[in-house]
């Protein structure tokens, strides 16, 4: 499922940006649960966001994304090249 690999994908991204544990990112996770998700960590994520997934957040996107499962139902609507990748990760 394309929704699988976003979710897994993105819980990764944001583990590495705000250097939590995986195991602690949930699709519940947010700047309210991840002391470093504040302003500057929300556009470090945009921008990740948008160099791996091939799109592009307007602020007030970016803004509405407040969760990890925000996000990747987001994502899931929007990024062509996430399909691409699901199709090579089950490869």
């Amino acid at each position: 499922m394309q929704n699988d690999y976003l979710m897994e994908r993105v819980r990764e991204i944001v583990a590495t940006i705000f250097e939590v544990p995986l195991d602690q990112i949930t699709p519940a996770s947010s700047p309210e649960t991840i002391e470093r998700w504040d302003s500057l960590g929300r556009l470090v994520l945009t921008i990740e966001l948008e160099q791996e997934f091939g799109v592009q957040l307007t602020p007030e996107q970016g803004e509405r994304l407040t969760d990890i499962r925000a996000i990747v139902a987001w994502l899931d609507t929007q990024s062509p090249k996430a399909v691409s990748a699901e199709v090579l990760w089950e490869s």
